[in-house]
Protein backbone atom coordinates (compact mmCIF):
# COMPACT_ATOMS: atom_id res chain seq x y z
CA UNK A 1 0.00 0.00 0.00
CA UNK A 2 1.17 3.53 -0.67
CA UNK A 3 -0.11 6.36 1.53
CA UNK A 4 0.28 9.67 -0.26
CA UNK A 5 -0.31 13.16 1.10
CA UNK A 6 -2.72 14.92 -1.22
CA UNK A 7 -3.25 18.54 -0.29
CA UNK A 8 -3.34 19.59 3.36
CA UNK A 9 -3.93 16.79 5.85
CA UNK A 10 -6.75 17.33 8.33
CA UNK A 11 -4.95 15.20 10.92
CA UNK A 12 -1.90 12.99 11.30
CA UNK A 13 -2.10 9.68 9.40
CA UNK A 14 -0.76 6.85 11.55
CA UNK A 15 0.08 3.31 10.44
CA UNK A 16 0.15 0.71 13.23
CA UNK A 17 1.20 -2.90 12.75
CA UNK A 18 -0.89 -5.63 14.40
CA UNK A 19 0.10 -6.62 17.94
CA UNK A 20 3.35 -8.57 17.92
CA UNK A 21 4.17 -7.70 14.29
CA UNK A 22 7.38 -5.91 13.36
CA UNK A 23 7.81 -2.76 11.24
CA UNK A 24 11.18 -2.37 9.50
CA UNK A 25 12.37 0.34 7.13
CA UNK A 26 13.72 3.85 6.65
CA UNK A 27 11.84 7.16 6.56
CA UNK A 28 13.52 10.32 5.23
CA UNK A 29 12.59 13.94 5.88
CA UNK A 30 14.18 16.38 3.43
CA UNK A 31 14.15 19.94 2.20
CA UNK A 32 15.24 21.23 -1.20
CA UNK A 33 17.75 18.62 -2.34
CA UNK A 34 19.20 17.91 1.12
CA UNK A 35 18.45 15.12 3.55
CA UNK A 36 17.92 16.91 6.87
CA UNK A 37 16.81 14.04 9.00
CA UNK A 38 16.88 10.31 8.69
CA UNK A 39 14.13 9.69 11.21
CA UNK A 40 15.31 6.21 12.00
CA UNK A 41 15.53 2.74 10.79
CA UNK A 42 12.36 1.43 12.35
CA UNK A 43 12.64 -2.03 13.83
CA UNK A 44 10.29 -3.16 16.54
CA UNK A 45 7.10 -4.82 17.55
CA UNK A 46 3.87 -2.82 17.37
CA UNK A 47 5.51 0.45 16.35
CA UNK A 48 3.74 3.17 14.42
CA UNK A 49 4.79 5.49 11.63
CA UNK A 50 2.90 8.07 9.68
CA UNK A 51 2.43 11.36 7.88
CA UNK A 52 2.46 14.44 10.09
CA UNK A 53 0.19 17.47 9.58
CA UNK A 54 3.19 19.31 8.10
CA UNK A 55 3.49 16.76 5.25
CA UNK A 56 3.23 18.29 1.79
CA UNK A 57 1.45 17.02 -1.30
CA UNK A 58 3.49 14.15 -2.76
CA UNK A 59 5.02 12.99 0.55
CA UNK A 60 4.46 9.28 1.04
CA UNK A 61 4.89 6.14 3.07
CA UNK A 62 4.79 2.79 1.29
CA UNK A 63 4.02 -0.39 3.25
CA UNK A 64 4.12 -4.03 2.28
CA UNK A 65 4.10 -7.25 4.28
CA UNK A 66 6.12 -10.36 3.48
CA UNK A 67 4.16 -12.47 5.96
CA UNK A 68 6.55 -11.74 8.83
CA UNK A 69 7.52 -8.07 8.69
CA UNK A 70 5.79 -4.86 7.62
CA UNK A 71 8.36 -3.08 5.43
CA UNK A 72 8.08 0.71 5.17
CA UNK A 73 9.79 3.37 3.10
CA UNK A 74 8.88 7.00 2.88
CA UNK A 75 10.05 10.47 1.90
CA UNK A 76 8.82 13.90 2.94
CA UNK A 77 9.68 17.35 1.58
CA UNK A 78 9.68 18.95 5.02
CA UNK A 79 11.72 18.48 8.19
CA UNK A 80 8.98 16.76 10.23
CA UNK A 81 6.64 15.43 7.54
CA UNK A 82 7.10 11.78 8.56
CA UNK A 83 6.99 10.49 12.10
CA UNK A 84 8.07 7.24 13.72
Amino acid sequence: FKFLAHGILASDATITAPAGAFIVGVLLNTTVGTINTIIKTIVGASLTCGLDLSAKEGDFIEVYCDGTYYHVTGISQVVAGLQA
